[in-house]
């Protein structure tokens, strides 16, 4: 399928420029002085599959021209992204000075741009507004006292609409047309005043003059519409009418006509007349112009037929000199961008000194895709901002979302476009080998982002996350090179640029990388071990034989999983990390919000204590993806009856946690228990440390304490009880002794022998 190149093509060239710039000295106007303008940084942190991401500053003082206005100043960042598909946004904002926005139509315009494109559907709006200067009125005197209005709609093929035109003083002219591709009816009335308009003196003769004018015009006489359309639009006399009536001071014409013929391809003839005679300066062939006509026809057709709805509304009024236009377009685009490629292909076919391969590169670009805009929102404006001194601001939004490989077109395009460039290398030139280099490089934009901010004395342009994959040396199985990828900006003239140079050894989550100098290499200005490496004044090529060693970057048991495509996983499609062997987990994930690496390992100690009373089931679980990766997936952790009873754990009680890093602290999950295949099992939308964590078995009553402090408390109640009765009873007997009466001596000396025989025997 044909696609549309153009905003793609934009692309490339926006992420190409910096990212070689400072590979090729390509510089903007030097300052008057070197030393004003700071090396350019670059950083490379390289990976050990040997992609490597490059960050860059590059600052330049520039020296204002003699005699010219401040330069204009503002920003630009164009960002590139995931969101179920690639997506690109754009932003930027710059600001015009006063010396430049001084003049009309600057000084005195307002303008917004906002279109949007969603399926098949895209829509537009656009509103300007100007104030006209007062001298306007000395090059066209009838709008110092004239109101315009124009009201057209186009909707299914069918034009309608009206203009309307007051003058003061004067009635109304109002002029009603409406029709098709093929034919236009125009009826209504119109007063022309008799006044004088820049020494031409309106009256009646001059409008009798202009009818008979007219009356030519009808037909197929030498000076009609016919004749001077070259038989492509005709006013039939036969449908033309009108009454003339004149006033003292105006003359009131009603009419009625019709115009009949191809617009199309008369409006092809003109645009292509137009560019024949100022584009192409008149040197080609009638051949060649007859097949630009044919290409001009085929893409205004594709444009109209699919034009859902056209609405344009502009207003004229002579008491502000304000112009204000309006307009909204609806437009369906499904087999849109086939016509264009169709038109884009018979390009080359013009001219004939277009070479074969150009029009090789031209088919293949346009038949082979691998993206294209699957979305998109644009706004611009702009507008007078500060007083009393004005300047103008112009903004810029766009946001586009891609279907398809994003990085696979670019590199097909990178590849095409390099290609057809060593083709047309002169016969016996030596091919230069960075052409090779980059034909050969991949480009990986997923997450680039890309900045300038221009002031009033330096343009800074920046970008980060540019990734490449350019051809390395293999050195053996754990060491590699990249010397041609270092040496790219070497040259003969000498005149390689000096950067502030950072490399760094990267990792991919199950290898890193450590950076070895050899003797050839300068020593850097700062190193933190084998992972940092600096040099603040030196040449890209001085760092060619720098040697690039993988290692395990993961201790323990772990598993990884790679998800090219987040398109492919779904709940039908799920992606199954399965470490059982390493880590007792699988992980089921049914979406992911980017590409990522996801790696599941155990650990058996992370260093944060178990949440309250709860214990550890078995061992930590670490989950580590990409940056910023949000998922739906389903962990699930096993255990055995063994494992239960060694750590005395109730399994009922079994919650999965996860470590938040930002409260520090466990936070548990909505968990689910299978007890019969002993596993516990909970959705999760993102990824961290993971544990499964209970509470200890009840021991039975009679061994816990509280029972043997129940049964202590009762025996102490017991004994007291026992001591406290003895001791009542014994108060008894005495009281009972001291109330015998004192007469009844002999009873009493019984008794008491009796008594004083108890305490003996007592």
């Amino acid at each position: 399928m044909r696609q549309n190149r153009i905003l793609q093509v934009i692309s490339l060239i926006v992420i190409l420029i910096p990212s070689f710039l400072i590979f090729f000295g390509v510089q903007t106007r030097q300052a008057k002085s070197e030393s004003l303008t700071p090396l350019p940084e670059v950083k490379f942190m390289v990976y050990p599959d040997g992609w490597i991401s490059i960050d860059g500053l590059v600052n330049q003082t520039v020296d204002p021209l003699p005699f010219s206005s401040p330069q204009p100043t503002g920003y630009s960042t164009l960002e590139f992204g995931w969101d179920g598909s690639p997506k690109a946004s754009l932003r930027s904002t710059l600001t015009l000075p006063n010396e430049t926005v001084a003049d009309f139509p600057l000084n005195s315009t307002t303008l917004s741009i906002h279109t949007k494109k969603v399926g098949d559907i895209l829509s537009s709006q656009l509103d300007a507004t100007v104030i006209l200067p007062p001298a306007i009125e000395e090059v066209l005197d009838p709008l110092s006292s004239t109101d315009l209005s124009l009201v057209s709609e186009y909707e299914a093929g069918e034009i309608n609409g009206n203009i309307t035109v007051i003058v003061v003083g004067y009635p109304a002219s109002t002029i009603n047309f409406f029709g098709n591709v093929t034919q236009l009816k125009l009826e209504g009335g119109v007063s022309v005043p008799f006044i004088t308009v820049q020494g031409t003196v309106i009256d009646r003769t001059l409008v009798e003059e202009f009818l008979n004018y007219v009356d030519n015009f009808l037909g197929r006489g030498p000076n009609s519409l016919w004749n001077l359309t070259e038989g492509l639009v005709e006013c039939p006399s036969e449908l033309f009418s009108n009454v003339v009536t004149y006033y003292p001071t105006y003359a009131s014409i009603s009419f009625e006509m019709q115009i009949l013929g191809n617009f199309t391809s008369y409006a092809s003839k003109m645009l292509t007349s137009l560019a024949y005679s100022s584009l192409l300066g008149g040197m080609y062939s009638p051949s060649e112009v007859d097949a630009l006509e044919t290409m001009m026809y085929e893409f205004l057709s594709s444009s109209l037929d699919r034009v859902q709805r056209d609405v344009i509304q502009m207003a004229y009024t002579y008491s502000d000199r304000k112009l204000v236009l309006k307009e909204s377009t609806t437009t369906v685009t499904t087999g849109f961008k086939e016509d264009i490629g169709d038109v884009l292909s018979s390009i080359p076919s013009l001219f004939s000194e277009m070479n074969v391969s150009m029009e090789e590169l031209m088919d293949t670009l346009l038949t082979e895709t691998y993206a294209s805009v699957k979305s998109f929102e644009f706004s611009a404006e702009y507008s007078l901002v500060g007083a009393p001194v004005k300047e103008g601001r112009v903004t810029c939004d766009l946001d586009v979302v891609f279907s398809g490989d994003l990085n696979e077109e670019i590199n097909f395009m990178t590849s095409d476009l390099v290609g057809y460039s060593l083709t047309m290398m002169p016969q016996g030139y030596p091919v230069p080998w960075q052409l090779e280099l980059i034909n050969s490089t991949l480009m990986d934009v997923g997450r680039l982002k890309l900045s300038v901010d221009i002031s009033e004395s330096s343009v800074l342009v920046g970008w980060e996350n540019l990734k490449v994959l350019p051809p390395r040396e293999v050195l053996n199985a754990t060491h590699f090179g990249l010397d041609k990828f270092f040496n790219v900006t070497n040259s003969t003239n000498g005149a390689e640029i000096r950067a502030l140079i950072t490399v760094l050894a990267g990792s991919n989550f199950t290898h890193k990388v450590s950076l070895v100098r050899p003797s050839s290499v300068p020593v850097p200005d700062a190193a933190t071990g084998s992972e940092i490496m600096v040099w603040e004044n030196e040449t890209l090529s001085s760092l060619q034989d720098l040697v690039f060693v993988i290692e395990s970057a993961i201790a323990g048991n772990y598993s990884v999983v790679v998800i090219d495509d987040p398109r492919e996983v779904s709940e039908e499609s799920p992606i199954i990390v399965d470490a059982t062997n390493e880590a007792n987990v699988t992980l089921t994930v049914t979406s992911i919000s980017s590409p990522a690496t996801i790696i599941v390992r155990n650990q058996t100690d992370v260093g944060k204590p178990a949440p309250g009373s709860l214990l550890l089931l078995g061992n930590y679980i670490e989950i580590t993806s990409d940056e910023g990766v949000t998922v739906n997936a389903t962990i699930r952790i096993d255990y055995s009856p063994e494992q239960l009873a060694e750590a005395g754990l109730d399994e009922g009680t079994l919650t999965i946690y996860y470590w938040d890093e930002s409260v520090g602290e466990w936070v548990d999950v909505e968990t689910h228990l299978n007890t019969e295949e002993h596993y516990a099992w909970a959705v999760i939308d993102h990824f961290s440390i993971w544990a499964l964590f209970g509470e200890l078995i009840a021991a039975p009553f009679w061994m816990q304490w509280w029972f043997y402090a129940l049964i202590g408390g009762i025996l102490a109640v017991f004994v007291g009880g026992l001591i406290l009765v003895s001791r009542r009873r014994g108060k008894a007997s005495t009281s009972e002794v001291s109330d015998v009466p004192s007469g009844e001596t002999g009873e009493v000396s019984e008794v008491s022998d009796e008594t004083g025989d108890d305490k003996a025997a007592s």
